[in-house]
Order: C-alpha cells, then structure tokens, then sequence
C-alpha cells in the first residue's frame, strides 16, 4: 500500500495533499489528493489521455466544469470525468472548498 503524506502542498488557488502516493496495487495505477480550493478561484482547465478522475465534496460547495457543462458538488456527492475529457474545478463560495481527488491510471 502507498504512504500517507501529511504536508500540505501550496499553489495560488488551492492547496493539495498526497494521501495514497502513486503506486500499482493488484494492476491498477492510482494516486488519492486531499484538496482544498480558496474562495472565488478556478483552477486550469485540462484533460488527461488515460486518466479517470473520481471527485468527492468532503467540505462546503464547489463545481466542475466538465466539457463546458457546469455541476455543482457538495459534501458527500461526487462525480466522475472519463479521460480526454476537458475540466476544470471552481469555487464561487465564501469558504474553501475542499474535495478528494482519486486518480486512477495516473499520469504525472
């Protein structure tokens, strides 16, 4: 099993922390984040080639935007956005947002 990492990670809008570091468990590649997003941000919209994302609100309110297409994601709720897909994720709130990441077939 991969190591847990308790330093938190800064960048201009948001904040993120390795909770399970990149490894191969039974033939599956995959990488699990803590992030947190600060209050009226957005980050870069990208795409990965082979990468599934799994997001799931643990905190406050924010949105994806997924090919365009704006979803709104709570505490508890989450969402899935297949490779070569454009996203990004945002923050309209007052309050940071914060969400786990799991990345499966993970790429750098």
């Amino acid at each position: 099993m991969g190591t847990l990492n308790t330093e938190w990670e800064q960048f201009d809008d948001y904040a993120k922390k390795v909770l399970i570091s990149p490894q191969i468990e039974q033939g599956i590649n995959f990488l699990v984040q803590q992030v947190s997003m600060r209050p009226k941000t957005r980050a870069k919209e990208h795409s990965h080639e082979n990468q599934t994302e799994i997001f799931i609100g643990l905190k406050n309110s924010g949105y994806f935007l997924i090919d365009g297409e704006k979803k709104k994601i709570t505490e508890g709720e989450s969402l899935r956005v297949e490779p070569k897909v454009k996203h990004t994720v945002g923050n309209d709130g007052d309050q940071d947002f914060e969400f786990l990441a799991i990345k499966l077939d993970y790429e750098k």
